[in-house]
């Protein structure tokens, strides 16, 4: 199975099948936390939507447009991590993820962020990642800005999350600043 060992008590593993109900599981702990940012926790009802989720996640793994990845620390599922809108032709991906709200603190969203960043400039050869980040999640913002994204943009009425359309500050790291910081 496709791992990255990020470091002792953490790791990210591609999400499969098996891994559903405990995603599953996870999400709904954090239901009401995970509303406030992430619309499609709206549409997370039973172990079956994750299971659809997940067969479409790895379609588009092998397709090359979508890489998503649990979140493990000390071998259990504590969140995600994405490459989503993965281009080759244009040498880009966007960045989402979540964590538990009991793993907060512990420098683990930032470690993954890292690491993936490394994988995707590195393995994947994108030149470009993208996170968008709510206007008022000042926990997302500050882990795209310690991991070296810059603000390009503020992306007025971006989404609807909870039936209300909401302004996204618009992240972006490029393979050169990356390797110039994280070398």
């Amino acid at each position: 199975m496709f791992t990255i060992e990020v470091e002792k008590d953490i790791a990210l593993a591609l999400t499969v099948p098996y891994m559903a109900e405990e995603i599953f599981e996870l999400a709904m702990k954090n239901k009401e936390y995970l509303l406030e940012w992430m619309g499609w926790i709206e549409d997370t009802n039973d172990v079956q939507d994750t299971k659809n989720f997940i067969d479409y996640a790895l379609k588009g793994f092998a397709n090359g447009e979508l890489l998503v990845c649990s979140i493990l620390y000390k071998g259990k599922i504590v969140g995600a991590i994405d490459l989503h809108r993965m281009s080759q032709t244009n040498k880009k991906a966007s960045i989402g993820y979540w964590l538990d709200y009991e793993h907060y603190g512990k420098g683990i969203v930032n470690k993954t962020l890292l690491a993936l960043c490394k994988y995707a400039f590195e393995n994947l050869q994108l030149n470009k990642l993208i996170i968008l980040c709510d206007k008022e999640n000042i926990k997302s913002i500050n882990v795209a800005k310690r991991a070296g994204f810059k603000e390009e943009a503020l992306l007025r009425q971006e989404m609807l999350v909870n039936g209300e359309l909401r302004d996204f500050y618009r992240y972006a790291l490029l393979k050169e600043d990356f390797k110039n910081n994280h070398a």
